[in-house]
């Protein structure tokens, strides 16, 4: 407002020095205040909007590829206003000197329309540039959310849904275990509830942490609220995460113990001396009769899975307490057989990424290689290879018992 009383001011003034023959020097000043006060609060308008807009752009992630341009575009219409606003503050002056150097009354008014027309102009098209950019601001806004949504809920799958995950496919294989087992058989049922209150309790984290998102994103541009989601998120999800840690080392332990012998219903006294013993279906009874059958050609679709190996839950280190017996007799067939030649090869489930899975199978199979030649086998008799989820034994992996099916090391015969 005081401007506006400064630029009137200055008209009068400069009125009153002049006095002109021919020039009705007071309607010339209310044309040339008329003008000022007729666009003066457009450009203020306008001014306010660009600094409004900067700021809100300014808020926006450096790394948006259209917060450059935004700012340039934004720069250049205050640019723009700044220069209209000169204009219209040199309006009264112009009056005067024009006056002052003897031009008419046509001439002056002439040269006030054509400020007219350009300042209408030039409003018009910052009004037009202006709108554009808060266009461009509110879609960057929005893109803005999103990948804040997104880094929020990647974070929190790296931070807390990772460490879940992992402790739910521990989890799994031991429910599978339990089911594996008779149902009759003494201290299972426990076992077996604890596991199930388990799983109950990590599939709702689980969800919670699927949910995630939604509520990062119900939270809109509230930041608290957003973390707030997110701190709630990762309360919950580590709680179930520490209380699985805490209790399935326990709960396998317990398993680990009601686990039957298997029934010996193979026996085989190898030229050695020795003495095979393992189930009519089993590893041992398979990979002997392979190799005696002389009709029997060894090929690379041909394997026979362990069935009495087992690995720590979640490790790639071999549970040798349960496997030694299985691991001993692959030992004996090899010393009763100079000539045979083994591949082992390490499969996986579909949970997780391939290459992770490939990389865990490579690892199971290499520590098996290992325990054979550190029971006397030579190394050039065996090799190691992981497949990950490929060639699953059941191809659907929709169920903790199918997965378990495609969790298996197995030998090749390559050569006999």
């Amino acid at each position: 407002m005081n401007g506006h009383r400064n630029l009137v001011g200055i008209a009068l003034i400069a009125v009153a020095l002049i006095g002109c023959k021919g020039v009705d020097l007071a309607a010339l000043q209310t044309k040339a205040t008329g003008l000022v006060e007729k666009y003066k609060p457009q450009v203020e308008s306008g001014l306010t909007t660009v600094k409004d807009l900067l700021g809100r752009t300014n808020e926006l992630p450096k790394d948006l590829p259209v917060v450059g341009g935004l700012v340039d575009k934004l720069t250049a219409q205050g640019g723009a206003l700044e220069k209209v606003k000169g204009m219209l503050e040199g309006l009264p002056g112009q009056v005067a000197s024009a006056a002052k150097e003897g031009k008419g009354q046509e001439d002056i008014t002439k040269l006030l329309a054509t400020a007219e027309t350009s300042v209408g102009t030039e409003l018009g098209n910052v009004t037009t540039a202006l709108g554009e950019a808060a266009n461009g601001v509110a879609a960057a806004e929005v893109e803005a959310k999103a990948a804040a949504i997104k880094a929020a809920t990647a974070k929190l799958g790296e931070t807390v849904g990772a460490p879940l995950a992992a402790q739910a496919t521990k989890l799994d294989e031991l429910i599978t275990k339990a089911k594996a087992l008779p149902a009759e058989t003494a201290g299972l049922a426990p076992i077996a509830t604890a596991l199930d209150a388990l799983k109950v309790e990590a599939d709702k984290a689980k969800a919670t942490v699927d949910g995630a998102a939604a509520k990062v994103e119900a939270a809109g541009a509230d930041a608290k609220a957003a973390q707030a989601v997110i701190d709630q998120v990762t309360t919950e999800v580590g709680t179930a995460t520490k209380k699985l840690e805490t209790e399935l080392p326990g709960l396998a332990e317990k398993l680990g113990a009601l686990t039957p012998a298997p029934a010996a219903d193979f026996a085989k006294a190898l030229s050695t001396g020795f003495e095979v013993k393992g189930a009519g279906t089993g590893i041992e009874a398979q990979l002997i009769a392979f190799v005696e059958d002389a009709t029997k050609v060894v090929d690379k679709t041909t394997w026979f899975n362990f069935d009495r190996l087992t690995f720590e839950t979640g490790s790639t280190k071999i549970d040798v307490e349960k496997s030694k017996e299985q691991l001993a007799n692959i030992v004996e067939i090899l010393k009763a057989f100079p000539a045979l030649t083994l591949k082992v090869g390490g499969y996986t489930d579909n949970d997780g990424s391939a290459d992770a899975n490939k990389k865990i199978s490579q690892q199971r199979a290499e520590a098996v290689v290992a325990a054979l030649i550190e029971a006397g086998i030579a190394k050039e008799r065996l090799e190691a290879e992981g497949y990950g989820p490929e060639f699953p034994v059941c191809a659907a992996n929709d169920t903790p018992e199918c997965k378990a099916q495609n969790r298996r090391i197995a030998v090749r015969v390559t050569a006999k």
